[in-house]
């Protein structure tokens, strides 16, 4: 009759046991997966934060460069329609041709600057890839290189569009004092039409550019809402282990107080 009390004790005690440990264990469970969705959510912030001031300041350098060879072109014509006949119409010929010049030169050092922002928020975009990296988060850090190389081209050939549109100014300058020889303003009308050509394809470029960057913020979400369900599926996979785990200790519990009870008023 003792022994049959004691199994029964033990029993009891191990089933009371093994619930504690299963409760512990669910909340373990569940502060690691609040823990590794916090993780997931930091890090993919940190990267959709960096990749769309990227985005932004790529697309204002469009912008800028677009408005540019608007200006360009509008330049290189109203060089090659320039007449000298009246004063009246050199003075406001002369103003017009300062005025396009100045707008092409502020325009191009805007898109530049925006450029140059933008490499800087790719050094804080590596710097989140680097953390989701550290977090096992699948994403590929070489299209930062990549695309940080292609800044760098881009603002290497508005280096080049500057140093042309500098050429230009002298050229208006020189148009300013007077009456010059017409090859030297078919030059400069040739210099405007150059700059508005090299503007279009840079544009071109930072659109593509733009447009990659984009795809990659899209696939980060994409990569985002999926490791988030992997730990929503796993955190109920598991706990669903521990509550059957739980269900059999609580049987076990219950089966070893009923027999502590039929052994105590057996006796």
């Amino acid at each position: 009759m003792r022994c049959n009390r004691t199994s029964a004790l033990i029993a009891s005690c191990l089933g009371a046991v093994g619930i504690a440990v299963c409760i512990v264990i669910a909340l373990g469970l569940w502060f690691l997966a609040s823990r590794l969705t916090t993780a997931n959510d930091t890090a993919f912030d940190a990267i959709d934060k960096a990749l769309t001031a990227v985005v932004d300041r790529t697309l204002d350098a469009g912008k800028s460069v677009q408005e540019s060879k608007i200006t360009a072109e509008s330049l290189g014509e109203t060089l090659r329609n320039r007449t000298l006949d009246k004063a009246a119409e050199q003075l406001s010929s002369r103003l017009e041709l300062e005025a396009k010049s100045e707008r092409l030169l502020s325009g191009i050092q805007q898109a530049d600057h925006g450029l140059d922002v933008a490499a800087a928020s790719m050094e804080v975009l590596q710097n989140a890839l680097e953390l989701g990296g550290s977090l096992g988060i699948p994403l590929d850090g070489s299209l930062v290189a990549s695309l940080t190389e292609r800044i760098a081209t881009l603002r290497a050939e508005l280096q080049e569009a500057t140093d042309t549109i500098n050429g230009i100014s002298e050229g208006v300058a020189e148009l300013a004092e007077g009456d010059i020889a017409h090859q030297r303003k078919q030059q400069v009308v040739q210099l405007a039409l150059r700059v508005a050509l090299s503007l279009g394809e840079i544009d071109s470029r930072i659109n593509s550019a733009a447009s990659a960057l984009s795809d990659t913020q899209a696939n980060a979400k994409k990569v985002r809402a999926k490791i988030h369900s992997r730990i929503v599926f796993g955190k109920l996979m598991f706990l669903l282990l521990i509550a059957w785990m739980a269900a059999g200790q609580v049987a076990l519990l219950r089966h070893g107080m009923k027999n502590y009870r039929l052994v105590r008023n057996a006796s």
